[in-house]
């Protein structure tokens, strides 16, 4: 497997989508984590980040326990492959100004990559501190 598999968060915490963003928070505090999967109907249909918090709630002077959290999350969800490399990523969230995809393998989300993840990407492969430089053995 290549370096999103390693580095991504395998674990996904989601909320559903009619949650209030109050709610939101706290599963966010509980499982001490950035972003959640926003689900309707089992399906993924966006991704809630303490930065939509605070912008589309609280920047705005809208109290969280009143606002549901489709109304604050990004949408579309915006994902790569499992094979993408860090630097497909990195452009991925640039271009869509984002500090967080979902990583899909075979149609299924797996994981989430964070800015992080990939600021911890290329320290480890630019830096060869891993296995994940070119031509280290």
């Amino acid at each position: 497997m290549n370096a999103l598999f390693h580095l991504m968060t395998k674990k996904i915490v989601t909320v559903d989508s009619h949650a209030t963003v109050e709610e939101a928070a706290k599963v966010m505090d509980k499982h001490r984590v950035g972003s959640l999967v926003v689900m309707k109907e089992n399906k993924e249909i966006g991704i809630l980040s303490e930065s939509d918090i605070v912008r589309r709630t609280i920047a705005r002077g809208i109290q969280p326990s009143d606002m549901i959290v489709e109304k604050a999350m990004s949408a579309p969800l915006i994902t790569i492959s499992i094979d993408a490399s860090g630097e497909e990523a990195n452009e991925t969230m640039k271009k869509h100004g984002i500090r967080h995809l979902l990583v899909e393998q075979n149609g299924k989300i797996v994981g989430i990559f964070s800015v992080r993840d990939l600021m911890r990407y290329f320290k480890i492969y630019y830096d060869g501190l891993g296995s994940l430089k070119q031509g280290s053995s």
